[in-house]
C-alpha cells in the first residue's frame, strides 16, 4: 500500500514537472526524466510485494535466498573431510 501510494505521488510530481523546461545541472536531462525513477522504482516495488503475497495466498511459502550459494558450484560439505590432508583417525597414540 505504502509503494502505491509513493507511486502515485511521483507520478503526480513528475506529471507537473513535465510542463516545465527545467534541466537537470549536471545530466543535462529533462527534470522529469530524472524524477521518474521515483514513480517506477515504487510500482514495481509493490508489483513485487503483490506477486509474493500472490504466491504466499497459493502455496504457503515465502521466498527464500541463500547468500552462501553461489549458483554453477556444487555444494560442499566442510565436515567431510575423506582426504590425506585430514585423516578421519590419527594415528595411533594421538590425542583426538
Amino acid at each position: 500500500m505504502f509503494t502505491a501510494v509513493v507511486g502515485t505521488l511521483g507520478a503526480n510530481y513528475v506529471w507537473a514537472i513535465g510542463h516545465t523546461s527545467q534541466v537537470s545541472a549536471d545530466l543535462e536531462l529533462p527534470l522529469w526524466m530524472v524524477y521518474l525513477c521515483i514513480p517506477v522504482g515504487s510500482y514495481l516495488m509493490c508489483f513485487r510485494f503483490l506477486q509474493v503475497a500472490w504466491t504466499f495466498h497459493k502455496t504457503g511459502e515465502l521466498p527464500r535466498h541463500d547468500a552462501s550459494h553461489v549458483e554453477g558450484i556444487e555444494d560442499i560439505n566442510p565436515l567431510n573431510m575423506d582426504d590425506n590432508l585430514h585423516p578421519a583417525r590419527g594415528p595411533k597414540g594421538a590425542h583426538s
